[in-house]
């Protein structure tokens, strides 16, 4: 067997690993209950049109104005009660794709209104590929019952691995774009102890309450320091495909990094610090999702 046929083996080995019926459903449920959380505590924010100016982006980019307040409402509704359904297993081939349309579009919508949030953004992805993974499960039925488990399990494999790699890229697009925008400088000149106090004082500007520590966060090697840790963490992302040890201590690190961004600036990133944006990584790297033996 050549090197090329074995490395091409390897390649579609890793991309379609098998995953059991249970850690599939712990993956859907997790994802589906953190995203109702979500959509119930950004419930003001999701349901209105803003007053800022709107720029449609995907998949309402041929969208000029902002959706009207009740169209919002209902999708946002619709959004909750699909999730709900998926959450609790209520017929999940039909709660899930409504789930992933509903949420999508509300998402989108809100990042037409100004910022690209990157904390809607990995959702998205994420119950996008439980949508058509959902759809493959329920078409692997047509074929006879052993092929069936066969295939299913693949296709619930490929779904989670898909979803860990969504987590991977995610974060190195955002170390990608801190050196295009600031470069080197973002690691030095206290850019990230300005930025920490700058949203401090923006918070304090409009009423809204501001992390104690924003202040007390020292200028120069501080600051710098866990620039460059958070810059490593982003960029060193992809060893946590490397196995579930690496997946683990990399899901570690990154949770850290979160949780002192949460106390130093107030800033809540739902999807890594519930556990759901690891939830994939650390089941895909496990032993028991193994690609079956080919005999």
């Amino acid at each position: 067997m050549s090197r090329l046929t074995t490395a091409r083996r390897e390649i579609i080995e890793w991309w379609t690993p098998t995953a059991t019926e249970s850690a599939y459903r712990l993956w859907w449920r997790w994802t589906s209950v953190v995203l109702v959380l979500y959509l119930l505590v950004r419930a003001p924010v999701l349901m209105s049109s803003g007053v800022g100016s709107f720029a449609g982006v995907g998949i309402l980019a041929p969208v000029s104005a902002p959706l009207p307040d009740p169209l919002l409402v209902a999708i946002w509704a619709t959004a909750v009660a699909s999730t709900a359904g998926t959450a609790i297993g209520i017929r999940p081939t039909s709660t899930v794709p409504v789930m992933a349309v509903s949420v999508l579009t509300l998402l989108t919508h809100r990042s037409s209104l100004g910022q690209i949030l990157w904390f809607d953004t990995l959702p998205v992805a994420h119950v996008l590929i439980l949508a058509v993974a959902t759809a493959c499960i329920a078409r692997t039925q047509a074929v006879g019952p052993a092929l069936s488990r066969v295939s299913a399990a693949m296709v619930r494999g490929w779904a989670i691995r898909l979803a860990a790699v969504a987590t991977v890229v995610t974060y190195v697009v955002s170390a990608i774009t801190k050196l295009r925008v600031s470069g080197l400088a973002w690691i030095g000149d206290d850019a990230l102890a300005n930025h920490i106090s700058y949203t401090a004082t923006r918070a304090r500007a409009y009423g809204a309450p501001a992390s104690p520590l924003a202040e007390r966060i020292p200028s120069g090697g501080f600051g710098t320091l866990f620039a460059v840790c958070a810059l490593a963490i982003e960029l060193g992302a992809p060893i946590a495909l490397m196995g579930r040890r690496y997946a683990f201590a990399w899901a570690a690190a990154t949770w850290t990094m979160h949780s002192v961004i949460a106390l130093a600036m107030f800033t809540i990133f739902h999807w890594p610090l519930s556990g759901a944006a690891f939830v994939p990584l650390l089941l895909t790297m496990s032993k028991g999702s193994t690609r079956p033996d080919s005999t």
